[in-house]
């Protein structure tokens, strides 16, 4: 459990940075961690100590907060985070482009169809 009793959110992490534009040799050199480490911190495979967010949350230009779940669905926390960094958007919008989105990872989930020739 993270702050206050809520999780830790990879998603926003992975969404905070994309939104930054910097990349994961950036983040992880800012905070004296290696690319390998951040990108575990963003896949769920590892979990930042509290100083570390503490950077995390510096180089992104967030408060600490904004590394922690807000949502139920993680790709609603991912937009979210990743649309902080650029002109405002509505709550509709951004529930529209995490809709978006989530059918475009659907459709990079499912394996690809022969067409008969």
């Amino acid at each position: 459990m993270g702050l206050s009793g809520i999780d830790f959110s990879p998603d926003r992490l992975r969404g905070h940075r994309h939104g930054t534009g910097l990349t994961l040799a950036q983040v992880g050199a800012a905070v004296g961690r290696t690319a390998d480490t951040i990108k575990d911190y963003e896949g769920g495979r590892a979990r930042p100590s509290a100083r570390t967010l503490a950077g995390l949350a510096k180089v992104l230009e967030v408060g600490i907060d904004d590394l922690f779940v807000r949502h139920q669905d993680a790709t609603l926390d991912y937009v979210e985070a990743v649309s902080q960094h650029g002109p405002p958007l509505t709550d509709e919008e951004i529930r529209g482009a995490a809709v978006v989105l989530r059918t475009v990872r659907r459709g990079r989930a499912r394996p690809e169809r022969q067409v008969p020739a």
